[in-house]
């Protein structure tokens, strides 16, 4: 008997797997992914440069379309980019000839001038951006680019918002205020996330489950889960052992990389 929508994850990925080809010779990135995340639930995925972390959030975006296996969202195959899936990447990739406003509105469509303006103020504000629409991104702060890039992956309302070590290039006190504004922005918006990167702590931070990836072929070596009372502490005893926990999957060489099925 099938299950009915309502009663099957949000995400599934099954048997995912994934080759380039390099100067003649075939190169598996991934390998027998298998993974289920739920709706509103916060991933992250971890795993050494080269791991394939990226490439399967590209998979998942549509934008990396080429791959064996399946993904589904809501029982539709994923083979092609949808305003349903947002992306942040690490660089903030604004128009630099657009103000904050303008760059929020570009993606929207069907919809009166005034009514886009009025969205993207919305947005803006929702990211902590409220007074800076007509600001152009040279005036901005790297923190502050990057909310502007939320904002505008969020203004289409998807269900499903990807990001793609957005955090990476910022100093160490912006990237944790701009942790803190994204589980904001989730608990607002009520998206499902996917977030890769390469930092633990980052990761135990924002998770309800992180996804380590073993070295190159990226395989699921470990998922675990973050049952931590909000809001979280980053000197908790229990916040630091789940970090060390996480690090010690990373940095394990000697344990073979396992496949799950969650």
């Amino acid at each position: 008997m099938e299950l009915d929508k309502a009663d099957q994850p949000y995400l599934i990925i099954k048997n995912l797997n994934k080759h380039f080809d390099n100067a003649g010779s075939r190169m598996t990135v991934l390998k027998n992914i298998n993974l289920t995340v739920e709706k509103s639930e916060f991933i992250c995925i971890v795993g050494g440069s080269g791991c394939g972390k990226s490439t399967l959030l590209r998979a998942i975006a549509g934008i990396e379309p080429s791959f064996e296996g399946s993904i589904c969202i809501e029982g539709q195959k994923i083979s092609f980019p949808r305003k349903d899936r947002g992306m942040v990447f690490q660089e903030h990739r604004l128009f630099p000839w657009l103000t904050a406003e303008d760059n929020v509105a570009y993606a929207l469509n069907g919809i009166t001038k005034a009514e886009k303006k009025k969205l993207a103020k919305s947005y803006l504000e929702l990211v902590g951006l409220r007074g800076f629409e007509k600001s152009y991104p040279r005036q901005l702060s790297g923190g502050m680019a990057q909310r502007c890039c939320i904002a505008r992956a969020l203004v289409n309302q998807p269900s499903l918002l990807l990001l793609d070590e957005p955090f990476g290039a910022l100093d160490t006190f912006t990237k944790m205020q701009m942790q803190n504004e994204l589980l904001a922005i989730k608990k607002k918006s009520g998206s499902t996330m996917i977030l890769v990167t390469h930092d633990i702590e980052e990761a135990v931070f924002l998770a309800d489950r992180v996804v380590v990836l073993s070295p190159r072929p990226g395989m699921i070596k470990r998922i675990i889960k973050i049952e931590l009372a909000y809001p979280k502490d980053r000197n908790d005893y229990e916040f630091n052992r789940l970090r060390k926990k996480v690090y010690d999957e990373l940095f394990d060489v000697h344990e073979a990389a396992v496949d799950y099925v969650i």
